[in-house]
């Protein structure tokens, strides 16, 4: 890779998206355990065996359902820091080009004083008036 392409307001948008599908997952999640109360009413008797399996099923996968929620929001949390520490490498980048064009500024009457007293001759850069 040669070059890097992040859009700091791209990655925000991707990451709301994210959050609201996660709490689309949890509204989903606490939904199965109202499904099953509203199927051990509705059975009676006869298919409270189906209406417990449901729910023994509920219960095996909340664990699963919980880390796979914590896996996203953590993913989403790892790359809201990156895309930070993106931009300010960018700030801090920017910053000392600038520096150094400025102290580079400052020093070039004093460079070309010490290389015409050497006998250099000025280089000249096509384009740029001297």
């Amino acid at each position: 890779m040669s070059s890097w392409s992040i859009s700091p307001s791209g990655v925000q948008s991707v990451l709301a998206e994210v959050q609201v599908s996660v709490g689309d997952l949890g509204t989903a999640a606490g939904g199965l355990e109202t499904g099953h109360e509203e199927l051990s009413d509705g059975v009676g008797d006869l298919l409270v065996g189906v209406a417990n399996a449901v729910l023994g099923l509920i219960e095996s996968e909340a664990t699963t359902l919980t880390s796979v929620v914590n896996r996203i929001e953590s993913c989403g949390t790892g790359a809201a820091e990156a895309t930070i520490a993106y931009v300010a490498g960018d700030e801090e980048m920017a910053a000392n080009a600038q520096s150094a064009a400025v102290t580079a500024a400052a020093e070039a009457p004093a460079l070309a004083s010490e290389q015409s007293a050497a006998g250099i001759p000025p280089v000249s850069t096509p384009g740029v008036p001297r």
